[in-house]
């Protein structure tokens, strides 16, 4: 490298030690910015060559250097990384993290809303808390210090840099320290830097308000061009009213602006948290525009639109109030998928977190009372390849997409979470966090925090009702729990999750996510595989656990309603299902849950109304499917097509579609479906078997076969189904054995024998009418028990 100032000749395609130059990005009088390529890492860097001379000599180098390693360790979204610091000959640079997208200087070609005013300065008052919390002050705040990612997110760059070069040139001779004392940029610098007193975080403070003031009106508040006026009227003059530029500006955002430019220190914000609590109080949307925004000549009707909409709100309230009626908020709840993450580096040995993180966060988002959060199993579909969050938001039918992608760097994880409409594709919300590879209990107290104070907040608005109970302790069960949920549900693969679980929870016992995991993988045991009555009695123990370490867990208090309607305990399976829908109106799951009862109890017409519900408030939730035997026990086939359709393509939904269709006596129809079935369900098998006239032996073995398999499962639905199988594959004897099982499990759907064309071959029998008896009384003695008519 040439020993001269490489400012003054072209450095595209040269070296800096180990960074090959690109191109130049910048230029200023903090030095000259480049991109270049880190050869030895493989990333893209900006490079920042000093001006000559900042740094006169090894003295100076060595403070500078010092000063960098400090100012390394920020580490905030809204920070640019600074990564290295080097010389090359009489050449000092800084490396720092490389941001595509455009300075704020550059986005205010005109005014911005005030809404992304108030935006941009959250973010902005987060990065200097997180530095100030540090003692690390910026004391150049400018638009062109501050970029604006491609996905929108702000950075502020030189962080520090005016302060750290101060403070070198401050340590080395007499006339440098005349020369460089007054570290800043004229025009927005505070009244205490121009008269050389102490700055500190304040001087911050007036800085994001000279930017706010910028983005707001499009100016500066001081304009002469007189280098002797301008410093007079920072010193002396107050600025101009924001409002005087632009009409449309609240008063409570001008009032933030005034407060940061007090010409005293001790009249500005005490702390950029406060700064940050102000601006977030102008994005509220409690704020009312009488309170927010300047007077403006309002329409003699309001008076009517107001008296409309109280009369309104009376007769809502009085009609949530009727005996029985369940209060459902009338509002959309914000629907969010949380899509599998992207693993950015070459490390697959962390490629489990793909899964794991992001089926954390959705558990944590459950906890938000007003956002419906599709089971992480919907998305997981999005796992194997790059992710348009436009498209995953049209396909779940979501308002919002949480996404994210990690990296190992040496021994840290470093992993960013992202908040996207759907919609516009808009970037709402970004924050990174990093943790040690060997250190996943920190990274799930980052989660929990990081999602609480910032995720929650960017798509709802609102906070959590109740946070998580449990958190975990002991940094190799939860690492196992994390490994455990990237492990498919199916078979042997399930087998080796639920060897981790109970490695998890013999090492921690009182986390109660990892019982309720274990709790489903258990009931998958017990129904896909050969676990049996063992495994679902497993099921039930881990899944009170997590509910006793966790009585607000979702997942564990669906999967228990469901255990305990499936064992025929429907009076605490009810009680259960009651108690979360009025803990929970605003979940689709919740009132699921309580369909899922009232269908075994009989309650059809109860039942159907709960999944009208469940699918008004999340309609997109594959868990829904099982709706379809609802509404086709209610002969309202098309709506028993819709709900199979959300879990379409699945064994599941075509299993369905084939009951309707056979109901319907279509049979041609059925055929291709039943065919492409008998591998996955004898059922499927015994049936084609019927229509394709096989051999009266064929058919009976097939029936055996069939009855024998259901007879060992504990769920009495199931027999309930092969019973109707058996009767439509005129196999009698099999299908009144399998509907008195069923019954005798107090599955009591008595409305559904009465009108289920698949029983027609059983209906006149005597036997059939014992059980229809037995059955009716069943469900009579439910509705008796809980005051339902």
């Amino acid at each position: 490298m040439p020993d001269r100032a490489p400012a003054q000749c072209s450095l595209a395609g040269l070296k800096l030690g180990h960074y090959r130059i690109v191109e130049k990005i910048g230029a200023g009088g903090g030095g000259e910015v480049y991109r270049a390529h880190d050869e030895h890492l493989d990333r893209e860097v900006a490079i920042k060559i000093l001006p000559p001379g900042t740094l006169p000599d090894q003295v100076a180098r060595k403070r500078f250097r010092k000063e960098a390693l400090s100012l390394s360790k920020l580490d905030h979204p809204n920070i640019a990384t600074i990564h290295d610091f080097d010389s090359e000959g009489t050449t000092d640079f800084l490396v720092m993290e490389y941001i595509a997208g455009e300075t704020l200087s550059e986005k205010l070609s005109g005014t911005l809303p005030e809404k992304e005013i108030a935006e941009l300065g959250v973010q902005m008052a987060e990065a200097l808390a997180a530095a100030h919390a540090v003692g690390v002050t910026h004391c150049d705040l400018k638009p062109d210090n501050i970029r604006l990612t491609t996905e929108g997110r702000l950075k502020i760059l030189d962080f520090g840099l005016a302060r750290m070069t101060r403070v070198i040139a401050d340590t080395t001779t007499e006339s440098t320290a005349v020369t460089h004392g007054v570290a800043g940029t004229l025009p927005y610098m505070a009244p205490e830097q121009l008269r050389g007193e102490d700055v500190d975080a304040r001087t911050d403070i007036y800085g994001a308000g000279m930017v706010l003031y910028e983005i707001a009106t499009g100016r500066r508040p001081f304009q002469s061009d007189v280098s002797a006026t301008l410093v007079d009227q920072i010193l002396h003059a107050p600025p101009p009213p924001p409002g005087r530029f632009r009409t449309d500006l609240s008063t409570r955002l001008e009032e933030i602006i005034f407060k940061c430019l007090e010409k005293d220190p001790e009249d500005r914000y005490e702390s950029a948290r406060q700064l940050r609590v102000d601006l977030g109080r102008v994005l509220s949307p409690h704020v009312t525009p009488e309170a927010a925004v300047r007077p403006r000549r309002r329409s003699s009707r309001w008076k009517f639109y107001a008296a409309a909409g109280f009369l309104v709100l009376l007769a809502a309230l009085t009609w949530w109030s009727l005996p029985g009626r369940k209060a459902v908020p009338a509002a959309v709840q914000t629907s969010v998928a949380v899509l599998p993450f992207q693993n950015l580096g070459s490390d697959k040995e962390s490629d489990y977190l793909r899964l794991a993180l992001p089926d954390e966060v959705a558990t944590l988002l459950s906890y938000a009372p007003d956002l419906i959060i599709r089971p992480f199993t919907a998305t997981q579909m999005y796992a194997t390849g790059p992710i348009e969050p436009q498209r995953a938001g049209r396909e779940l039918r979501v308002a919002k997409i949480v996404t994210g992608h990690f990296a190992r760097e040496g021994p840290r994880i470093r992993v960013t979470l992202e908040a996207i409409d759907a919609g516009s594709n808009r970037l709402l919300w970004h924050d990174t966090l990093t943790f040690q590879s060997d250190d996943h209990v920190n990274l799930e107290d980052q989660m929990v925090t990081r999602v609480r104070q910032g995720l929650v907040l960017a798509l709802a608005r609102s906070a959590l009702s109740t946070p998580p109970a449990t958190h975990p302790r002991n940094e190799e069960a939860y690492e196992l729990y994390l490994r455990s949920i990237a492990i498919p549900h199916d078979g042997n693969d399930n087998k080796q999750g639920i060897a981790m679980l109970e490695r998890s929870i013999g090492l921690d016992t009182a986390y109660a996510p990892a019982w309720a995991e274990a709790g489903q993988r258990y009931l998958y045991d017990s129904q896909y595989s050969d676990g049996g009555p063992p495994a679902r009695r497993r099921a039930q123990v881990a899944t009170e656990r997590a509910l006793s370490l966790d009585p607000n867990l979702l997942a564990a208090a669906r999967l228990m309603i469901a255990l305990r309607t499936e064992a025929g305990e429907l009076d605490d399976a009810y009680n259960l299902a009651e108690q979360l829908v009025e803990k929970r109106p605003e979940s689709g799951e919740a009132h699921f849950g309580l369909s899922y009862v009232l269908r075994y109890a009989g309650r059809l017409e109860e039942a159907g109304r709960e999944c009208d519900t469940a699918m008004r408030l999340d309609p997109a939730n594959a868990q829904f499917r099982s709706c379809a035997i609802t509404f086709e026990l209610l002969r309202r086939d098309d709506r028993a097509r819709e709900c199979a359709r959300l879990d379409a393509g699945s064994n599941f939904s075509s299993w369905q579609t084939v009951f309707v269709l056979l109901a319907e006596r279509k049979i041609q129809e059925a055929m291709p479906i039943l065919t492409g079935l008998r591998n996955n369900y004898v059922q499927a098998g015994l049936i084609l078997a019927y229509l394709h006239h096989d051999s009266p032996e064929q058919i009976r073995r097939l029936s055996e076969r069939s009855e024998q398999i259901n007879v060992n499962l504990a769920d009495p639905e199931q027999a309930y189904v092969d019973a109707r199988v058996q009767s439509f594959c005129q196999q009698p004897g099999a299908a009144l054995r399998q509907l008195r099982r069923a019954v005798e499990k107090n599955y009591c759907s008595y409305p559904g024998l009465e009108t289920d064309p698949l029983l027609e071959n059983v209906r006149k029998t005597p036997e059939f009418q014992e059980v229809r008896q037995s059955a009716a009384a069943c469900s009579k003695k439910f509705a008796a028990a809980h005051g339902l008519q």
